[in-house]
């Protein structure tokens, strides 16, 4: 993904303990279990619902923007985002629609939360596939589109006068229990080598240009002067 000599320049940036944390957290990362979330109105439901994702180590969120588009809440979030695989749906009629069916492309079984009768738990969820829960907006839940194609409903057992969780609550009472059954009853929930070495240089290089841009900007100039005439153009990741 990144050329060698930029890796082994960006490690003289970051510190050994930092190196160590990202394979530490990358032992625990895991792409069986996903989180969708649908139209969120509030920054900071949604930028709660992607640090629970990185605290219980989910690798990537879906984020389906049909009338709200997302913005990262500083505050809330703490910069867990940028740890994330973040896949946005912005760009057509057909947002929700084109989740799912790239979902269930790569074997996810959709789960919708929501009330019902006949909605599973987090305790009882069926694990037999990799797994997408999603999740809607405060006010109206998930779509009908998402309960028509969704292959389990799931729901959280309450035994109070309210009948539902605050959404960034729910997404972490959820994923925990999700995620710790994973782990236990899976043999394949972690990342392959492959995708730890993908994602450990991509946070190398945005760890190392959050603190030193201006270093890193001077090593693709002089880089780009040792190509000659024809110029370079570095990988920047959009950074």
């Amino acid at each position: 993904m990144y050329d060698s000599d930029y890796l082994n320049f960006l490690q003289t940036l970051l510190t050994p303990e930092r190196l160590a944390r990202f394979d530490e957290v990358l032992e625990h990362r895991t792409r069986f279990v996903t989180v969708v979330l649908e139209n969120l109105y509030h920054s900071h439901n949604a930028s709660a619902c992607l640090r629970s994702c990185d605290a219980f180590g989910i690798q990537d969120a879906y984020l389906i923007e049909n009338r709200y588009d997302f913005r990262a809440s500083p505050q809330i979030d703490l910069g867990s985002s940028r740890w994330l695989t973040l896949h946005r749906y912005r760009d057509s009629d057909t947002r929700t629609e084109d989740c799912l069916a790239d979902l269930k492309r790569q074997g996810f079984q959709i789960v919708a939360t929501a009330l019902s009768d006949h909605a599973c738990t987090p305790a009882n969820l069926p694990l037999s596939q990799k797994t997408a829960i999603v999740i809607g907006g405060e006010k109206d839940g998930v779509s009908q589109t998402v309960l028509e194609q969704a292959d389990a409903v799931l729901t959280i057992p309450m035994y109070g006068f309210v009948q539902s969780l605050n959404v960034s609550v729910a997404c972490a009472v959820c994923l925990q229990t999700i995620v710790e059954r994973v782990r236990q009853e899976r043999d394949d929930w972690q990342l392959t080598e492959s995708e730890k070495q993908e994602l450990r240089e991509l946070w190398m290089d945005r760890s190392a240009r959050r603190q030193h841009r201006r270093i890193i900007e001077q090593y693709w100039k002089d880089a780009a002067k040792k190509m000659g005439p024809l110029g370079f153009e570095p990988r920047t990741n959009g950074l």
